[in-house]
Formats: structure tokens, C-alpha cells, sequence
């Protein structure tokens, strides 16, 4: 039995954003990494972290994929066995830190980020007012699982997730502890 959609292409993301009420993960660019993992760890939903400044005005964004790479493949031993392995290849091209380390194997110490700021990537957001589909045009583009919502002054006031946009899409408006347990 098919549910009817909760939400469109053309929603716009502050309605999504009032439904979901996800809170983003925030963090300043000296922020430890493996404090932000713990963080990130805690709360399974949101899998982007935000770099904002102390105003919370967005400085860039940290996907749980780079945390983990950083974490699992941050020692000589993980770079030797993402090499081997081919772990370090995705969409058939390495992943950012890793670029550096494999550039350079003759270094003694392969590189490990201590802090977001060392790990941070481009921003890339969202507005209130977008829809639904430029979030899942956004995310897609820019290979993420959430984006943050900014204000006109580029504070992030919101965060979407994709998973999340999926189950409102589905019809599913449990809350997403119940959502994940079976029906």
C-alpha cells in the first residue's frame, strides 16, 4: 500500500526544516576531529558537520565520510592498507586527505587532521525558501548526505538530511527513533 507523499519537489525546505526539526552539528575550525567524530557518532541522523565562526556563520563543512577517513586511515598502517585495498577510491577518485598522502609517499608521518578546520571542504547550502528538489540537487552535485540551512547573513539556522527527506517522501512522519524500528 502506497503512502501519500508528506512532501514535494516544490516544498520548500523551512517546511521540511519544521517537520524534521534536525539540529545541525556545529563546530569551530579548531575544534578536535575525534571530539566532533564522538559527536557525530551520537547522533546518527545528521552525518555533515557545519564549520561556523563564532557567530555561527557557515566556514565550511566536514561529510562523516572525510571524519572517518581521517580517523581510519589518519596512521602509515591505514595508508598502506588504503592503498592495497583501494579503499581510499570513491566515484573513481581518491578521497581529499588521502590525494596529499599518496603525493607524497616518501613523507615520514602520514598526514592526520587534528582539527575541523584542517578537514573543512567548501560550503555548500541551502536557503528557507529553496525546495526540496534543489536540496536533493545540491546534495546529489556535491556527493552528501545533509546540507546545512542558512539565513541571508549565511548563519545555519537548519539542517536536511537525505535519508530523512526519503522518509517524509515515502509518507513515513514518525519520529525517526520510531521510524527505524520495525512496523
Amino acid at each position: 500500500m502506497r503512502r501519500e507523499h508528506v512532501i514535494s519537489k516544490t516544498t520548500p525546505v523551512y517546511r521540511v526544516a519544521e517537520i524534521l526539526k534536525t539540529e545541525p552539528h556545529l563546530a569551530r575550525p579548531a575544534d578536535s576531529v575525534y571530539t566532533l567524530a564522538l559527536r557525530m557518532a551520537r547522533s546518527p541522523i545528521n552525518r555533515v558537520a557545519c564549520i561556523v565562526d563564532p557567530e555561527k556563520k557557515l566556514l565550511g563543512l566536514i561529510p562523516l565520510r572525510v571524519i572517518v577517513e581521517s580517523l581510519f586511515y589518519g596512521t602509515e598502517d591505514g595508508f598502506r592498507t588504503a592503498r592495497k585495498m583501494g579503499h581510499a577510491i570513491e566515484n573513481g577518485e581518491m578521497l581529499p586527505s588521502l590525494k596529499v598522502a599518496l603525493a607524497y609517499p616518501e613523507a615520514p608521518e602520514p598526514y592526520l587532521a587534528e582539527t575541523a578546520g584542517e578537514l573543512m571542504e567548501a560550503p555548500i547550502w541551502i536557503r528557507p525558501g529553496d525546495t526540496v528538489k534543489d536540496a536533493v540537487d545540491k546534495m546529489l552535485a556535491g556527493h552528501l548526505d545533509g546540507l546545512p540551512i542558512v539565513d541571508g547573513d549565511m548563519r545555519v539556522v537548519g539542517y536536511i538530511d537525505m535519508q530523512e527527506l526519503l522518509r517524509l517522501w515515502l509518507g513515513d512522519t514518525r519520529p525517526t527513533a520510531q521510524a527505524s524500528a520495525r512496523p
